[in-house]
């Protein structure tokens, strides 16, 4: 049974239902400490993210991966642009991980043109099986980007097989 409880999961929940903007910024800052850490240079970089379902929209009233992925980009001096749009009707939360695979559905909300030859930053809450984050950058790639990295406040392994080759799962 997983621990709800721990302090981790009470600040992953507050950025996703509670409209907390300081959780936003608190994320975000710690993001930016480990993000220099890792890259030297965010020139020409531009910051997007998973896209919430349409249904989480409506009941929390906004899209917590944009706002931490919007925080982000400006305190990086970098470009936000909204990529995709998620088509998916079922929350992912409660699927196996092939399960969260056939899950996915994004469309696409710009043009290629915008994203080519530049390095996309892919920003999430949480990656558990990576289902999201593996399609998000397939279509992002399709769309001629440089490089892309998935950034993400927490990783949720359930177990070692958890993660696995999302290129053979998205074929067609």
């Amino acid at each position: 049974m997983p621990d709800t409880e721990s302090p981790a999961n009470n600040v992953i929940y507050s950025l996703k239902r509670d409209n907390r903007r300081d959780v936003v910024e608190f994320l975000a800052n710690e993001l930016v400490v480990s993000l220099k850490n890792q890259f030297d240079n965010f020139d020409g970089v531009v910051f997007t993210n998973i896209p919430r379902r349409e249904a989480a929209i409506k009941e929390y009233g906004y899209d917590h991966a944009e706002r931490l992925a919007r925080s982000l980009s400006k305190k990086l001096s970098c470009e936000y642009m909204s990529v995709l749009k998620s088509k998916t009707k079922r929350a992912q939360k409660k699927l196996d991980k092939l399960s969260r695979v056939k899950n996915v559905n994004f469309d696409y909300k710009v043009k290629g043109d915008k994203i080519k030859g530049k390095t996309v930053f892919i920003v999430d809450d949480i990656v558990t099986s990576g289902a999201s984050m593996g399609r998000a950058g397939m279509l992002i790639h399709a769309l001629g980007a440089k490089k892309i990295i998935g950034v993400s406040v927490a990783v949720a392994y359930k177990d070692e097989t958890t993660f696995f080759d999302i290129k053979d799962r998205f074929k067609g």
